[in-house]
């Protein structure tokens, strides 16, 4: 005779897996609610009760073997839900018991059809099976452990040798980075400046490559520290515009844009109706902002917008924050590249910077910071004039940055107007891709063995170069 041992706090649906054990010639054990339950519903089940002590004990001592009792059939299955509260033990414990000494163990209702259909056509329950229900047990038991863990502390303990993370299912994408591939995001409770809390759909679904912009866009705000809107397509960064007035960004942003259809339009301040009817125009793929003005939401109502609409809520980065890369089966953990605003920035030529241009120099690092190696970022005083990014060397960068502007027809500058930005040092033939374009300030890493021809050329042409106290590398 083979048995099998019943305690659920959730009875839905565990009347139809007894009455199929009961077919299956097993006989049934259960103790307290579960089993009142059980016969209330007709299903012939036999009550463990224990003296002083849980029911849960005896089974455990039963199926540990230190405890005989001819009364009572060893289990070969035991069914009992995983309490959400950690104090409540005797589950947790029977089952680990049970999961230990090869016994089938079944932790929710969600399994219970896959074990309705193994019992009633082999009456036992399958070997794959058997290995999936203690797999789903395992997983279900540690992430519950983990989740007080990171409760107490929400951050990677980087200087532990092993590391778990639990993760939970939130969102299943309307698809992967293509069409045909699946997607779906599990939140971490791990503190981070990215979380799915952080993000509200106004209207549409996002797939993987909308979220990994916005992931790009939130990032790049946290650094930006000003008003500003951009665009952004497959993680590129194609144009920037910065205004105190959103709306004054936005009208240079469009001014100065060559391509402007299907893409992400990202805002740091509030988007209203005029925005949003503008960029309707152009096809854009999403909208993310701050904040909408109620005609939006009442745009909403009597038009049907074709853009996504985002709104995201921006934070303060953990202190604490690391990056996971998961690299075929390994997981490299890195600290979180922080961009420090109060890093000693050396100005090394005889021409200084100006206080009015303090803003300009953070944006044009924070955006070469986000950009991938190597990198150059050409800015006005109001928006992007080219970027470029991913080329084999600084020279490379700035060849094709300053290629852009003139495609983009940008030359019609004032004097001395422009700032430029790289991730790299920069050597004399890298100062000779500039060209002729109106430069009034560099702002590179230093520590190339051209430096002090550098210094002197720029010292020559009347440009401001500052060295940063820290290097920004990116190749993801």
């Amino acid at each position: 005779m083979r048995s099998a041992y019943l305690n659920v706090y959730d009875k839905d649906k565990i009347e139809e897996v007894a009455r199929v054990l009961l077919n299956s010639k097993y006989q049934i054990y259960s103790s307290g609610s579960t089993y009142k339950y059980l016969i209330d519903n007709g299903i012939d089940a036999t009550e463990i009760y224990a003296q002083n002590e849980h029911p849960n004990i005896l089974i455990i001592n039963i199926i540990m073997g230190k405890k005989k009792d001819v009364s009572i059939i060893k289990p070969e299955i035991v069914i009992a839900d995983i309490p959400d509260d950690i104090n409540d033990v005797y589950n947790s414990i029977l089952l680990f018991s049970a999961a230990r000494n090869d016994i089938t163990t079944i932790t929710g209702k969600k399994y219970y059809e896959k074990v309705i259909s193994s019992l009633t056509l082999f009456q036992e329950i399958t070997e794959d099976l058997k290995k999936e229900l203690l797999s789903n047990f395992f997983n279900e038991i540690a992430f519950n452990m983990l989740e007080n863990l990171y409760s107490i502390f929400p951050y990677i303990n980087t200087k532990s040798e092993k590391i778990s993370i639990p993760l939970r299912m939130v969102r299943k994408l309307e698809y992967g980075e293509n069409p045909h591939q699946q997607s779906f995001i599990y939140s971490s409770l791990i503190r981070s400046s990215m979380s799915m809390e952080k993000i509200e759909e106004i209207n549409g679904r996002l797939n993987f490559n909308h979220i990994l912009d916005i992931n790009k866009a939130i990032e790049l705000i946290n650094d930006l520290h000003c008003n500003c809107c951009f665009s952004i397509k497959h993680g590129n960064i194609s144009d920037l515009s910065f205004n105190d007035d959103i709306n004054i960004a936005f009208k240079q942003l469009m001014e100065n844009k060559r391509i402007k259809e299907n893409e992400i339009y990202v805002f740091t301040g509030e988007v209203n109706e005029k925005i949003i009817e503008i960029l309707m125009g152009y096809n854009a793929e999403a909208i993310v902002a701050i904040s909408y003005s109620a005609n939006v939401y009442e745009l909403i109502k009597v038009k049907k917008i074709k853009p996504k609409l985002i709104k995201i809520n921006i934070g303060i980065n953990p202190p604490e924050e690391n990056e996971i890369f998961y690299l075929n089966g390994i997981c490299v953990i890195q600290s979180k590249d922080i961009f420090d605003e109060t890093q000693t920035l050396n100005t090394v030529t005889r021409k200084k910077a100006s206080m009015d241009d303090l803003k300009l120099i953070k944006t044009a690092m924070a955006l070469s910071k986000h950009l991938k190696t190597f990198n150059a970022v050409i800015l006005s005083s109001t928006h992007i004039a080219a970027v470029s990014q991913s080329e084999s060397s600084t020279a490379a960068a700035l060849k094709l940055a300053v290629y852009k502007m003139h495609q983009k027809n940008m030359i019609k500058l004032d004097k001395n107007e422009l700032t430029v930005a790289t991730d790299g040092s920069l050597s004399i033939n890298c100062f000779k891709e500039l060209g002729n374009i109106p430069v009034k300030l560099i702002i590179q890493a230093g520590g190339n063995s051209e430096d002090d021809d550098v210094i002197k050329l720029c010292n020559e042409k009347n440009i401001a170069m500052i060295f940063t106290s820290k290097r920004h590398f990116r190749h993801f």
